[in-house]
């Protein structure tokens, strides 16, 4: 076992409670949004997603498998003033295929994919539940296989947004300043290709990512980097009140 293998073991990955905050954007830092995501319990990530304070803000919430630590359910919705929240839609596993519920015009209106490899990740879930997967290998000098769903909200096909990618895997290349970097390819990029990735070598969380393919129709492509942490249920929730608070009703 390497150095690093070893102490990603000996450190425990227990990060219940947890928040991590990010910024997504494309490569050059344009269309930029604060991804904030709190590690509730073992189980469960709450992931919010900001631009200016007084405007809308997506709330997801999401249950993992303790197994693969796929997203099994995802509720989406939006912030609500006071920490609120309102559901609209879901997705979750059924008989090997990804379904997403939602309402529309007053219908109920399901797409749904299979699931061509495990395990899979939400891409549009800005790699929340693949940070916990990376917490837990047990050597990470070897390549990570994976896949990737997306739901891809584009107005000229609004009947058409639950999409299948396909498998990715990112290859080890080397650790530096407390950092683990990979390679990551794959189908699941298209033709725009993957890029890189790096993970905090104590804590094995996703630090920053640069792949070609973007996770929402107005990006060109896709960077994340983490740029702060907190802890608690009280922080959380300090940061979901502030972002409503003081704002004029609408």
């Amino acid at each position: 076992m390497s150095l690093f293998a070893a102490l990603l073991l000996a450190v425990s990955p227990d990060a219940v409670g947890e928040i991590r905050h990010y910024v997504r954007s494309n490569s050059d830092g344009s269309e930029a949004e604060a991804v904030h995501v709190y590690r509730k319990d073992e189980t469960t990530l709450e992931v919010v997603k900001m631009r200016a304070r007084c405007t809308n803000a997506a709330y997801v919430i999401a249950k993992l498998n303790p197994e693969t630590w796929e997203a099994t359910h995802l509720s989406g919705g939006r912030l609500l003033p006071g920490a609120g929240r309102e559901a609209f839609a879901t997705l979750a596993e059924e008989n090997g295929r990804i379904v997403m519920t939602f309402d529309k015009e007053g219908r109920t209106v399901r797409e749904q994919v299979a699931i061509g490899s495990r395990p899979w990740h939400l891409y549009d879930f800005d790699l929340a539940s693949l940070s916990v997967a990376t917490e837990h290998l047990k050597d990470p000098q070897k390549s990570l296989a994976f896949s990737l769903a997306l739901v891809w909200l584009d107005p000229a096909r609004p009947d058409d947004m639950l999409h299948w990618l396909g498998a990715a895997q990112a290859r080890y290349t080397g650790t530096k300043n407390g950092l683990i970097s990979y390679a990551v390819e794959g189908p699941a990029f298209g033709e725009k290709g993957g890029g890189v990735m790096q993970i905090d070598a104590k804590r094995g969380h996703i630090v920053s990512a640069r792949f070609g393919r973007p996770n929402h129709a107005e990006y060109k492509d896709f960077r994340l980097e983490l740029t702060g942490m907190d802890r608690g249920a009280e922080a959380w929730r300090r940061l979901l009140t502030a972002h409503w608070e003081g704002c004029a009703a609408k």
